[in-house]
């Protein structure tokens, strides 16, 4: 039918073609001839491109035993006739009609017919014949599909013409043969067109909804799914951004590469890696992220794939991790790893390594300490730590050594193997730590019965000393683990020894020096005995225990404290060992070693100890500084190193005789006896001494010595020893480092002076002699920065000249070589613009004199100028951890973002399109030579040149983006109703252009002023003769100034208009569409019209056609404004008077602040006599500023002004977050100012760090609501992002709080959210605090987790808090009364979350684990083979019993608690294309179904295994499946995975249904009743996120049935029990007024499962009634119909309540009783009524009677609710018992005599009309409700009941007659109006009410109150007469 209408539509009255190619059939494009011939018969008219498309697409879809040839007719219809300017890409873009499809035959047939046009015409793209973007998209995805689905026999890919290939061939040239030989296999399939893929991803991907519609569904099965890795691959190369259905398919397929679950997998990464790097590794980043223990699958895939270099360069988590890994596995050198990574800084590198080994050694601390079962992450090897301890080593020599310590200090406790590691035994020690770095069980007993018998005095110290010393050099494993525990041991307890008896203390001090004295431990060991030992001493008083043992430790290694001065110099610097033995040894060592220092200086750079701790424990100018380095007053010099010792093994300080000789030779050589004392130096000097040697020769000579430079270099010619040459040349670094980072050098002119004579020696040894100075050991340019920076020019400049001077004797380095004019041009730019000294001046000016340059004509460089104010280079993972969004979330090196400024509005780009200013400026007159007079001009045009360069990129910037953004929304809003795009788009760039210009105009006037001013004034100095007076510098700026203001003017209203069009593009595309769509409709923006437009008057009202004639006067105004002056020069005569006149009379006052380009000024400008007129000069409160911008004091008083102004709006808001706020608001604004002003300021690191300061002061002492927290936390945040400096200091300062004040939960909040705070952090502070007693901080414990923990979307892990979690526990052991601990401890139990941690595996345990792992695996291959037997599965069954591996109870929880997690991974880990085929996730779950089939069934036949019942034994197996459910749906919360658990109890039912079992049979019956017990407990009370599959289950197939049908109905009350459960929890989800989605799906379910029960089963619905509807919620109308509508199937048809003279008392079935399942009488016994209703039923009751009924009813103890959760205040339950209670006891009274005038005399009867007289409105409609659910199918008590019910309605004991009847109305109503069924009694009993006139129901009042209600009735009973039940 498509199809006839689509060819209806193509012969319409606009396709004449179409309708001549009809016309003449298929056979007149037989031939060209016959083509021609039917064309020749159109002539002369020409046809255009739709009506070729129109022709072309008759031809392809008519159907018919004859075709026609669209090749041939395109071929024909070329040449003559069509019409002038035809173009063919518009034939294909009219086959984009709705409706369209198109089979592979009909595509192949316009793609033939069109290649040839594709082939002759290079503008024709044939690619869009199933690319690009079509109007419709169903019609596009038909072409794609088609092409998709073409053979390589039907069309050769590679011939299309231009084709865009996805990839390439040789993108996998350097691939493995398998994946290149598929490479080159899949280049013929349609897929590698980017056009197909690209239409099917945007098509189909586009979002959720499309992707699983049916259309979507088919094209990914038939075309995707068989073909994803070559379309993955190619999806790739779309360009993004893509939506989130899009990314989330990609990822999930990435994933399931991965996991190497694709056949192709190879193929697809080894092409995406190639397509995008930084993609790939940002998945691997959060892959590894999300899970830990995956990174051996990235390793391996890093391996296969060649980028493991790529990827250990990355800075983070991962790429840390990885590097680590490999080098466990021996796949990278940590050495040249590290070189390599440092490069980019050794700061940024030392710190994320010390952070990666930080996070490992705590993560391996808590495993160690049972807070967790293992490792989250891959442990790392004890020689990666070494070797990173050893990195760390190097590159912190100087600095940070605290850190270190304390990092080396944590390594040792976490791997105890590290001890002794380095010492010979390493191979030993690693295959010890090969399965976990923790020591062995063995090892620690052993440790503690030495520790136990030394103490008990059993052993003496020595003897222990001994045996360490002899388990120290042990080869036996066992040994080595016990040294390193028993060191281990030693060094974890020094935090309890002060809690040591002094006896046991004093045992342990001649231990701890015993082992230091006896060589025990060195190197990092060492250094944290030595540590811990100047702690004690430091830290304690000398009363105290620790004291004690550190003076005692102390004096047993007192021989060897010579070894270490710097360590006795930090003892002597202690007052408490004044007077001991211990400070007289100490203060002797250090006396001789200053001696030792004093005779000769120290040797560098010679080989450490044997200990190996020289290099931090010796002294240096009899001082020692390494361990604990002060603060630096200036940071170090980065672009300075020094490389490593050639051969630190070798060399060595020579002894007195030597080093007397060597200075005898070079006291006395000169250039006469050069050979011979050369002679005399060779004798003398070993190669051992040649380190010592170059030192002493640069230290003492070269440095002090600089005429006899030429004389020590001849010597070390004649020498003729490479390798003294290189050491001297690195101890010329070693001094020259030290002396530029000495502050000394600073103070000391004779300090400059040796460096400058270091800087020519320097220069001597390298560039003097041609050869280079290399940039890894020195690199100028920046050394010069990095001086500039830090204002240390005074030191670098003259270093820096004289190594260049030596460049006069090199060949190689003279100018103009561009290393050294790179440098000189540096040079330049510093000496002009960095107002140096005139010192540092004339040092340049000399170099350049010595290098024969002219200094005055060398071009300045632009590298500090134009330097952004935002580094570029700023990487993100200097910042802490946390202030970056995750330590794991840094970029790819190379591939990161940098933080700059937009390329439209760089500088060079703005400047680049404006006229040149050499015709524009105006000069003053000049009374000079002609040179003066072009110099001058020369400064002025460069000074504003400068001045414009310097200011416009931000002004433009700014106002263009103002400008922009208030021009869219304006015009968006104006012309809303005018249809013609160039109107709008002509008003929206004029606008646009007057707005960005004065913006930039009012903006850079002043700064522009103040810039070219300063900058004349530095630059005139190149006029040294007639330098300009400052009334010609300031007349000379007013000159121009206008024409410098008009040049940014200009560049903003170009830059305008781009920005512009960009904006508004999406309004003028929406125009095109409604004109090509609609175009006789008018046009009308429904986002921005709404029905008051059209009431607003006029002239401002908007009219459909758009603006008026007036309304658009408005814009054109735009174009006529005029400002500023034009870009031509002026005449003289244009220079005003005035101006001069200004200038003569007035003295040059104080300029005013002037604001930056980014703050435009508050007032308008004024002159320089408004300003004198209008105030005084103040010049000494101006502040001093430099290009516009204000000095730091100022700047920092300004921030901290706006920061208290920002506390008061945030306490004064009414909102309570930010996200509240919108963008406008004060708060808002006044955030957003005090960022723009730090970030624009040239101080922002003094600014940032001051405002850093000032926010956390404020944090925990001046906020008062959430919103000033969060605002101020939010700004600490962007600071700490803006300032590397800032972000350190404040990680200090939240490291630093220890006290009460942190104990702020909003504050420590924020701070977490933001990543300011860390919550281990948190946990240790906590952790302090509680153990020192402190309540608040249990009670600020209880209320964190309440908000991170314990709440719907929880923030953290129960582990974060683990430490202040045993702190509670311990103090609530010591004071088990605490009430805060109990009921924090009471609330985590509460949650599901337990209280401890489950203790670690042991080595056996994991074997355990490991050998059920296997088995399961095994078990699940057996069930995926297709031939395995019965046999088969009974010989497994055998062998597990045969084994004992499940016949323990708790091996069996622990085999299918493995089973289970397995199967629940395997699900979950499944990849999309797994998803898509049915029970593709599910074999293991399955399979285990089919184990515990298997497992019952064979159950006491097998030997070996246990004997009892299958029953008993399946119950307990589904009891542990319970458990482990449970454990499931508690730990994953929302996570939860249901459907694996669904599977796993249907396949069990499916299997066991599938077994040979006698239905019905004891068996049988018992393991039903097993299944029916083990889903009660299931119930979705207790397991809410299992509720769908359990109402799955319950309705079972197999579950259900066979329930019902067993024998004597022994099923039915269990199934019972699992309705009122069902029924129970549905009321409550139905309960709301607004109903979720979800509980409106469940309720349908529910429905079906009763309305299949009301099919199936009605006996079961109708004995149950009275269960079922006690239970079901009064609102679920529907619901109890179906219950009460049911009727045993064994009971004839149903009369007809609408037969005429129907009698009801004469049915034969009214006689009969029904069964009613339920406790009657229990309520009415637990109520204490029954013996009441008892007596009351003999007589009607007297008054007292029947008022205690109703006040066991009224009196309700539950908390029931019904409808809006409203209170229910009625004992629903005694009700209900009640009624049915009564009613059974008059039916055994009166027998089958109901009737109107027995009910009168009935006491059951008076009973009830009592009562409902005596309810009150609510009991009274649960009373009625009660009697109305006994209205049913023919029975007695359904006659009783509808008399009663018409009896009540009759009397209506109440007083005015109607509130009974009315209620009874609503009761019945509310039934019926509902969907069918409805009851057969309740029919009965309406009809009698409506028919029978003595009940006069249609003239109650209630009735006729409102004509709708009479209506409702009426139709009510018109429908109940034309309609069956």
């Amino acid at each position: 039918m498509a199809a006839l209408q689509l060819i209806d539509a193509l012969l319409g009255p606009r396709n004449p073609l179409a309708r001549l190619v009809q016309k003449a059939g298929p056979q007149s494009t037989a031939t060209h001839d016959a083509c021609r011939e039917m064309l020749k018969s159109a002539a002369p008219t020409k046809f255009d491109e739709s009506q070729v498309a129109a022709a072309l697409l008759f031809m392809v879809i008519f159907q018919g035993p004859r075709r026609y040839s669209p090749s041939i007719f395109v071929s024909e219809v070329r040449p003559n006739t069509l019409i002038d300017g035809f173009e063919w890409q518009k034939v294909i873009q009219d086959f984009d009609r709705e409706g369209l499809k198109v089979d592979k035959d009909q595509l192949l047939s316009l793609y033939d017919a069109l290649l040839p046009v594709a082939l002759e015409v290079p503008s024709f793209d044939i690619q869009l014949l199933w690319g690009g973007e079509w109007k419709h998209p169903e019609t596009q995805l038909s072409f794609v599909t088609a092409f998709s689905s073409l053979s390589t026999n039907q069309l050769n890919i590679s011939a299309v013409p231009r084709l865009r290939k996805a990839f390439k061939l040789v993108d996998f040239v350097d691939a493995p043969d398998p994946v290149k030989e598929y490479a080159s296999k899949v280049t013929t399939h349609p897929f590698i067109s980017l056009d197909a893929v690209a239409a099917i991803f945007r098509i189909v991907l586009h979002s959720n909804e499309t992707y699983m519609a049916p259309e979507g569904q088919r094209v990914f099965q038939e075309f995707v799914q068989p073909n994803i890795d070559i379309f993955l691959l190619t999806a790739f190369g779309i360009p993004r951004p893509w939506t989130d259905t899009q990314q989330d398919i990609a990822e999930q397929y990435f994933n399931s590469l991965l996991h190497k679950q694709q056949p192709n997998y190879s193929f697809v990464l080894h092409g995406l890696w190639k397509q995008d790097k930084q993609w790939v590794a940002l998945r691997l980043v959060e892959k590894h992220a999300h899970d830990p223990k995956m990174l051996s699958i990235l390793l391996e895939h890093s391996q296969e794939h060649h980028w493991l270099d790529d990827l250990i360069m990355i800075l983070n988590g991962f790429g840390l991790d990885l590097v680590a890994l490999a080098h466990r596995r021996r796949l990278v050198d940590l050495e040249q790893w590290a070189l390599a990574s440092s490069q980019r800084g050794h700061q940024e590198f030392a710190f994320a390594v010390s952070k990666f080994l930080t996070i490992k050694a705590e993560d391996e601390m808590r495993t160690f300490r049972k807070e967790q079962e293992s490792p989250r992450t891959y442990s790392l090897a004890v020689r990666t730590v070494n070797a990173l301890l050893e990195i760390l080593e190097d590159l912190l020599a100087d600095e940070r050594r605290e850190d270190l310590v304390i990092l080396q200090r944590l390594c040792i406790q976490a791997y105890p193997r590290l001890i002794n590691y380095g010492e010979g035994l390493d191979e030993v020690i690693d295959a010890n730590g090969e399965d976990s770095n923790g020591i062995t069980e063995e090892a620690d007993i052993k440790m503690q019965d030495y520790y136990k018998r030394m103490y008990s005095a059993e052993l003496d110290v020595r003897e222990v000393v001994e045996a360490m010393k002899r388990l120290k050099q042990s080869p036996n494993s066992a040994e080595q683990d016990l040294f390193a525990c028993m060191i281990h041991g030693l060094f974890d307890e020094y935090s309890c020894y002060q809690g040591y008896p002094l006896e046991a203390l004093a045992t342990t001090a001649v231990l701890f020096g015993g082992i230091i004295n006896f060589n025990l431990i060195s190197g990092i060991p060492l250094r944290v005995g030595l540590g811990m030992i100047l702690e004690a001493v430091r830290d304690y008083s000398p009363e105290e225990p620790m004291y004690k043992f550190g003076l005692q430790a102390l004096l047993h290694f007192f021989g060897r404290l010579s070894e270490w001065p710097g360590f006795c110099n930090m003892l002597i610097q202690v007052p408490g060992l004044h007077g001991t033995e211990a400070y007289a040894k100490a203060v002797e060592i250090v006396r001789e070693r200053e001696e030792q220092m004093a005779h000769g200086p120290e040797t560098n750079g010679v080989a450490s100890p044997p200990n190996g701790i020289s290099t931090e424990l010796t002294l240096t100018n009899g001082h020692l500084d390494h361990l604990f380095p002060p603060e630096p007053i200036f940071q170090k010099f980065q672009s300075i190193h020094v490389d490593d010792p050639l051969r630190p093994g070798l060399y060595e300080d020579p002894d007195e005789e030597v080093h007397d000789k060597v200075l005898f030779v070079l006291n006395n050589v000169s250039e006469r006896n050069l050979e011979s004392k050369l002679n005399d130096l060779r004798g003398a000097l070993e190669e051992k001494h040649h380190q010592w040697f170059a030192g002493y020769l640069v230290e003492e000579r070269a440095k002090m010595q600089p005429n006899f430079h030429q004389l020590y270099l001849d010597l070390l010619q004649l020498f003729g020893d490479k390798t003294l040459w290189a050491e001297v040349l690195r101890e010329t670094y070693v001094s020259v480092i030290r002396m530029l980072n000495a502050e000394s050098t600073m103070q000391s002119s004779t300090e400059r002076s040796y460096l400058k004579n270091l800087g020519g020696w320097l220069g001597s040894l390298t560039i003097a002699r041609d050869k280079p100075l290399k940039f890894r050991n020195i690199s100028f340019k920046d050394l010069l920065i990095e001086g500039y920076d830090t204002q240390r020019l005074i030191v670098v400049i003259p270093f820096t000249c004289k190594v260049l001077t030596q460049a006069t004797k090199s060949t190689v380095f003279k100018p103009p070589n561009p290393w050294m004019m790179d440098i000189i041009k540096l040079l330049i730019e510093l000496y002009h613009f960095a107002e140096l000294k005139l010192n540092l001046k004339f040092e340049i000016e000399v170099l350049c004199k010595s290098l024969s340059l002219d200094h005055s004509s060398i071009e300045p460089a632009t590298g500090i100028r134009e330097r952004p104010h935002l580094e570029d280079d700023l990487s993100l993972s200097v910042l802490p951890d946390g202030l970056t969004e995750g330590f794991d979330e840094l970029t790819v090196p190379g591939l990161n973002r940098q933080i700059g400024r937009n390329d439209r509005f760089s500088p060079d780009s703005i400047t680049s399109s404006l006229p040149e200013l050499n015709n524009l400026l105006v000069y003053p007159p000049t009374s000079g030579n002609s040179v003066n007079s072009a110099r001058q001009k020369q400064v002025i045009h460069n000074a504003i040149q400068r001045a414009i360069f310097e200011i416009i990129s931000p002004v433009v910037e700014r106002s263009v983006t103002i400008a922009a953004i208030s021009t869219a929304q304006l015009i968006h809003k104006d012309f809303a109703m005018e249809p013609d795009e160039e109107r709008v788009r002509e008003s929206a760039q004029t606008m646009v252009k007057a707005l960005a210009g004065s913006l930039a105009l009012v903006t850079s006037k002043e700064p522009l002023r103040m810039s070219m001013s300063n900058y004349i004034r530095m630059m005139q100095s190149e006029v040294p003769d007639q330098p300009l007076a400052e009334g010609t510098i300031i007349m000379c700026v007013n000159d121009n100034l206008d024409i410098a203001c008009s040049m940014v003017e200009r560049a903003a209203e170009q830059r305008a208009i781009p920005e512009i069009n960009e904006n508004i593009e999406q309004q003028l595309a929406e125009r095109r569409i409604h004109l090509e769509m609609r175009p006789n409709d008018p046009y009308v923006d429904q986002a921005m019209v709404n029905r008051w437009a059209f009431y607003i008057p006029e002239p401002f009202k908007q009219a459909p056609g758009g603006l008026n004639q007036d309304q658009m006067a408005i814009y054109k105004e735009f174009a006529r404004q005029s400002r500023g002056a034009s870009l031509h020069a002026p005449s003289s005569s244009d220079i005003g008077r005035q101006m001069v006149q200004d200038v003569t009379q007035e003295s040059f006052p104080a300029i005013q602040n002037i604001p930056t380009p980014a703050e435009p000024p508050a007032i308008p400008h004024q002159s320089l006599s408004q300003q004198s007129r209008a105030q005084p000069p103040m010049p000494s409160a101006t502040p001093p500023q430099l290009n516009g911008f204000t000095d730091a004091k100022t700047l920092i008083d300004r921030v901290n002004g706006l920061l208290s102004d920002l506390q008061q709006i945030t306490k004064d808001s009414s909102q309570q977050h930010i996200k509240d706020l919108s963008r406008g608001s004060p708060a808002a604004q006044m955030f957003e100012q005090i960022l723009s002003l730090i970030i624009m300021s040239p101080h922002r690191e003094e600014a940032s760090l001051s405002a850093a300061n000032k926010i956390c002061m404020a944090l925990y002492t001046q906020t008062d609501t959430n919103l000033e927290i969060e605002a101020l936390v939010g700004l600490l945040a962007k600071l700490c992002k803006i300032s590397s400096v800032t972000a350190k200091e404040v990680i200090l300062w939240m490291a630093n709080q220890d006290d009460e004040r942190v104990f702020n939960v909003a504050v420590t909040i924020s701070l977490l959210e933001a990543g300011l705070l860390e919550l281990h952090r948190v946990d240790k502070i906590l952790a302090k605090a509680i153990q020192s007693r402190k309540i608040v901080a249990v009670e600020f414990l209880s209320k964190l987790m309440d908000e991170v923990l314990l709440n719907e979307r929880p923030t953290a892990l129960r582990a974060d808090f683990a430490g202040s979690l045993e702190a509670v526990g311990q103090w609530l052991a010591d004071e088990p009364d605490m009430s805060a601990g109990k009921a924090l401890l009471e609330q985590l139990r509460y949650s599901g979350i337990p209280g401890v941690l489950q203790p670690l595996l042991s080595d056996g345990d994991k074997l355990r684990q490991d050998q059920m792992e296997y088995v399961f695996t095994e078990w699940v291959r057996l069930c995926g083979r297709p031939s395995t037997t019965e046999r088969s599965y009974a010989a497994f069954i055998a062998l597990l019993h045969q084994k004992q591996i499940i016949n323990d109870e708790n091996e069996s929880c622990l085999f299918f608690r493995l089973c289970i997690d397995i199967s629940v991974e395997a699900y979950e880990h499944q990849t999309p294309a797994e998803s898509g085929r049915d029970g593709a996730g599910f074999i293991c779950v399955d399979a285990l179904a089919k184990l515990v089939v298997l497992l019952v069934r064979f159950q006491g036949e097998a030997e070996g295994e246990v004997k009892g019942n299958k029953a008993s034994y399946l119950k307990s197996i589904l009891s542990l499946i319970i458990l482990l459910l449970n454990h499931h749906h508690v730990m994953r919360g929302e996570a939860f995975n249901q459907k694996v658990f669904f599977r796993l109890y249907s396949s069990i039912l499916c299997e066991y249904h599938a077994l040979e079992f006698t239905p019905g049979g004891t068996q049988d019956t018992e393991i039903m009743l097993a299944f029916a017990e083990n889903l009660l407990t299931l119930q979705p009370a207790y397991f809410p996120g299992f509720l769908l599959g359990w109402m799955s289950l319950i309705s079972h197939r197999n579950f259900t049935p066979l329930l019902l049908y067993l024998p004597n109905q022994v099923g039915w009350a269990p199934f019972a029990k699992i309705m009122e459960c069902l029924l129970s929890y549905v009321g409550e989800l139905l309960k709301p007024l607004d109903l979720d989605p979800i509980a409106k799906d469940v309720y349908r379910g529910v429905l079906r499962i009763f309305l299949v029960l009301h099919h199936d089963f009605p006996e079961f619905l109708a004995e149950n009634h009275f269960k079922l509807c006690s239970i079901t919620p009064a609102h679920c109308t529907q619901l109890r119909n179906l219950v009460l509508s049911a009727y045993p199937s064994s009971f004839p048809e149903l009369p007809d309540p609408f037969t005429a003279g129907l009698k009801v008392d004469r049915l034969a079935e009214i006689k009969n009783s029904p069964v009613i399942e339920g406790d009657v009488e229990g309520p009415l016994v637990r109520a204490n009524i029954k013996h009441i209703v008892d007596r009351a039923m003999a007589d009607g009751g007297n008054e007292q009677e029947v008022l205690d009924i109703v006040a066991a009813v009224h009196s309700s103890q539950s908390l029931q609710t019904s409808l809006g959760n409203a209170p229910i205040t009625v004992n629903v339950e005694v009700v209900n018992s009640l009624v049915i209670y009564v009613g059974m006891h008059a039916i055994s009274t009166l027998g089958n005599k109901a009737g109107s005038a027995i009910m009168k005399n009935s006491p059951q009867a008076v009973l009830l009309e009592k009562l409902v007289a005596e309810l009150h409105l609510e009991a009274r409609y649960y009373f009625l409700s009660a009697i109305a659910n006994h209205l049913r199918y023919p029975n007695s008590h359904t006659h009783f009941f509808s008399y009663a019910l018409l009896f009540l309605f009759g009397s209506d004991p109440i007083e005015d007659g109607t509130v009974v009847r009315e209620q009874i109305t609503r009761v019945l109503l509310e039934r019926l109006i509902v969907h069918r069924p409805h009851p057969w009694g309740l029919i009965v009993t309406l009809l009698e009410l409506l028919k029978n006139p003595i009940y006069m129901f249609w003239d109650l009042p209630f009735i006729k109150a409102a004509p709708e209600i009479e209506r409702l009735f009426g139709a009510l009973f018109q429908h109940i007469n034309q309609s069956p039940l």
